[in-house]
C-alpha cells in the first residue's frame, strides 16, 4: 500500500459553508469515513442580505458612515475657512454662525428682494465687495465646492452608473457656461436655473466641476484687486484655494497640487478684468443685487445692470 494523504476541502458561501475530507491513496481518491460516517457536511445560515431588495445589509451602514465622513470633513473645512477669513480681518469672528450673520447683515429678514449668495457671486466681477459680502461669497463657494472624481476612468459603460450620469450632466451644463464668466454667474442669471439652484431627484444638471469653481475664485480675486479690495491679496487667494479645494488629501496629492499651482503662477494669463462703469463706485454689491431683483434703487438703469 502506498502513502495515504487526506485533503480538507472547504466551499464557503454567503449563506453556507460546505466541507469534506478526501483520502488520496495510490493516485485514487475517496471520501474519508470514520466509524462508518463520511467526513463531509454543510452548515447553512441566514444570508446577510435584505429580504425584499437583495442588497447587502452592510450597505446601509456603509452609506451612513460615508455621510458622517462628508459632514465631518465639511465641518472641518468650514471651520478652517472661517478662521482664515477672521485672521485676515474680513469676518468679525470665527464662530459657526459668523457667515450666516454676515448674510443677515447684508439682507435683513423680511426685506424684499432678498440678496442671495448666488447674486453676490454674479456681481463680484463688476464692483467692490464689502467685507461681509466678500466673506459670504467665499464661504458659499467653500461650502459647495463642486464635484471632482478621484477615478481615472472616464464616463463609460464600465464606470459606476451614478458617476457616469453625473459626469455627462456636468458636461452638458458646461456647454452653457461659455456665455458667462463663472459658474455662480450662470446659476444667478440663466433662466434655466431660476426655479432652483440644487440637484433634485437624481438630476445632476446643477452640479459644478471643482475646476470651474477654482477658476471662479481666481476671477473674483482678480476683479476685487482691480477694484481696490485690500483683503483680496494673492496670499489669501492661495490659502483659500488650498483650504477650500485641496484639504483632506494625501501628501502625494498635495505635492502634485503644489507643483500644479507653481506652474499656474508662471504662466502669463490675459488680464481681462476692466471697470464696466464709474456708476458702480457709489453703490455696494447689495444695492446692485437689489436693483437687479427689482428693488427700489435702480439709479444705474436697466441697461447698465443687464450684466450684473
Amino acid at each position: 500500500m502506498g502513502d495515504c494523504q487526506r485533503v480538507l476541502g472547504i466551499d464557503l458561501g454567503i449563506a453556507s459553508c460546505g466541507w469534506g475530507v478526501i483520502e488520496v491513496r495510490d493516485k485514487a481518491g475517496s471520501i474519508f469515513a470514520k466509524d462508518g460516517k463520511p467526513a463531509v457536511g454543510v452548515r447553512c445560515f441566514d444570508a446577510p442580505l435584505v429580504y425584499k431588495t437583495g442588497k447587502p445589509k452592510d450597505a446601509q451602514r456603509r452609506s451612513a458612515r460615508g455621510q458622517r465622513r462628508v459632514i465631518r470633513r465639511r465641518r472641518q473645512r468650514m471651520n478652517a475657512i472661517r478662521d482664515l477669513l477672521h485672521r485676515n480681518g474680513i469676518l468679525s469672528d470665527a464662530k459657526d454662525e459668523a457667515l450666516a450673520l454676515a448674510l443677515r447683515r447684508i439682507s435683513r429678514p423680511g426685506h424684499k428682494p432678498q440678496v442671495t449668495p448666488w447674486a453676490l457671486r454674479a456681481v463680484a466681477h463688476d464692483c467692490l465687495l464689502t467685507d461681509d459680502e466678500f466673506s459670504v461669497v467665499l464661504g458659499h463657494i467653500a461650502r459647495h465646492r463642486g464635484f471632482r472624481s478621484n477615478s481615472k476612468r472616464k464616463a463609460t459603460s464600465n464606470a459606476a452608473e451614478e458617476t457616469s450620469k453625473m459626469k455627462k450632466a456636468m458636461e452638458e451644463t458646461r456647454d452653457g457656461l461659455a456665455k458667462y464668466r463663472s459658474f455662480g454667474e450662470m446659476l444667478a442669471s440663466d433662466p434655466k436655473f431660476s426655479d432652483r439652484k440644487r440637484n433634485r431627484d437624481k438630476d445632476y444638471s446643477h452640479t459644478a466641476k471643482r475646476s470651474d469653481l477654482e477658476d471662479e475664485v481666481r476671477k473674483i480675486f482678480q476683479a476685487q484687486r482691480c477694484f481696490g479690495n485690500a483683503h483680496a491679496t494673492e496670499e489669501l487667494e492661495r490659502q483659500f484655494r488650498d483650504k477650500a479645494f485641496r484639504s483632506g488629501r494625501s501628501r502625494t496629492a498635495r505635492t502634485k497640487s503644489a507643483t500644479a499651482r507653481s506652474s499656474l503662477t508662471t504662466t502669463n494669463e490675459p488680464q481681462s478684468v476692466h471697470r464696466r462703469s464709474n456708476c458702480f463706485d457709489s453703490f455696494s454689491a447689495s444695492s446692485i443685487c437689489a436693483s437687479r431683483l427689482g428693488g427700489p434703487s435702480a439709479r444705474c438703469g436697466p441697461r447698465r445692470l443687464a450684466y450684473c
